[in-house]
């Protein structure tokens, strides 16, 4: 029995869209969300938070559009003649965001307002861009044989700004949730102030795109609502009904993604992991480990591992950083970057003593056997 190859580099695809959709997403949420925060302080902690991995989660876009250019040129060929003015928008967004990245690290106060302004506006651009390639590839293209025949402007439909839009909620709820998890006080109150709206929005937009697709497309409503096609679409909209209902990790959980955002580690954790789920599967039934490192510098940590100050600088003295999973999934920690302040501890990689702790390598070496 051969391997069926389309199939294969079909679900390789889709695996790279919904890691960069979860991973990337929390870096344009930190973005989407900055002009809402004014303290300086604050957006500082909202950027030091995911300066250790924002660079490498872009990687995962690079490898959807260099699989899907060696696996189908056809359609890369078709997508790119019907999406290239979103596509250079969302380049240009992640270029300028990167740019804005780097520099307001090295500006001054007078300065650094206007890189955070760069960094939002690039954070929006891209996001939108990505939303509208999303609803105009639901929308599908005019091909006449192996050529895409349709407008330049062809992308620009009532259809498509909605789903720009209704990714912006999306990737600001996943950007929310990741900000409740990594920070504390001030800045986490103002993350759970906006979290709960941000949430109800995301679900609107779930319903309003599962409504409109299938009464514009004839095929696509009697693919959804077919047999056995419904039992395999089914998980999805579950998985969104999950992400609302009261969940059995921790009573201060209970509300699901609404009622999430709590003082309560377990219940950001929760919620972080909820969102995921509610913006990710919705995004990939729309359109049908990499090494990360840890920003802790050696003179801002006392030997328990505590991080005492929260620190600027983005290169410099990384550690290495590895995932830790629960076997209760509404324990699962994406990444364990250490959260600000004292109170918070990080994941100290080696021991007060110096020596490396014994007990991560048999769970290291786990994980690579089954990766």
């Amino acid at each position: 029995m051969g391997i069926d190859l389309p199939v294969l580099w079909a679900l390789i695809i889709g695996f790279g869209l919904m890691m960069y959709v979860v991973l990337d997403g929390f870096d344009l949420g930190i973005g989407i969300l900055l002009p809402f925060v004014r303290s300086i302080e604050d957006r500082d902690t909202m950027v030091n938070t995911v300066a250790p991995v924002w660079d490498g989660n872009e990687t995962w876009l690079v490898l959807g559009g260099a699989s899907l250019l060696a696996a189908f040129p056809l359609a890369y060929a078709v997508l790119l003649s019907a999406l290239y003015i979103p596509f250079v928008l969302m380049l240009a967004g992640l270029v300028w965001r990167g740019v804005a990245f780097e520099f307001r690290f090295k500006a001054d106060v007078a300065h650094r307002p206007f890189w955070d302004k760069a960094f939002a506006g690039g954070s929006y651009v891209a996001t939108i861009a990505q939303g509208m390639s999303l609803g105009a590839f639901i929308n599908g293209f005019k091909v006449a044989g192996p050529s895409y025949q349709g407008g330049a402007f062809d992308w620009l439909t009532p259809f498509s700004l909605f789903t720009g839009i209704g990714l912006l909620a999306g990737y600001a709820l996943l950007g929310s949730t990741w900000l409740i998890l990594k920070t504390e006080g001030g800045l986490q109150r103002r993350m759970i102030a906006l979290t709960r709206p941000i949430t109800l929005a995301v679900l609107i937009s779930i319903g309003v795109v599962s409504v409109w697709t299938p009464l514009i497309h004839a095929g696509i409503a009697a693919r959804w609502f077919s047999f056995p096609d419904l039992f395999f679409l089914a998980p999805v909209p579950l998985l969104v009904l999950v992400a609302v209902l009261p969940c059995p990790c921790t009573a201060s959980c209970s509300g699901g993604c609404l009622g999430h955002a709590t003082r309560s580690e377990q219940g950001a954790e929760c919620g972080t992991v909820l969102s995921c789920a509610a913006v990710a599967p919705s995004r990939l039934q729309w359109s049908r480990n990499q090494s990360m490192a840890e920003y802790h510098p050696a003179e801002h940590l006392d030997p328990s591992g505590r991080r005492s100050t929260a620190e600027h600088g983005l290169h410099a003295r990384r550690r290495a950083l590895h995932h830790t999973f629960h076997s209760w999934i509404h324990r699962v920690v994406l990444f364990r970057l250490s959260r600000k302040g004292e109170s918070r501890r990080g994941l100290p990689l080696m021991t007060a003593g110096g020596r490396p702790e014994k007990r991560l390598w048999p769970r290291r070496i786990g994980w690579l056997v089954l990766i």
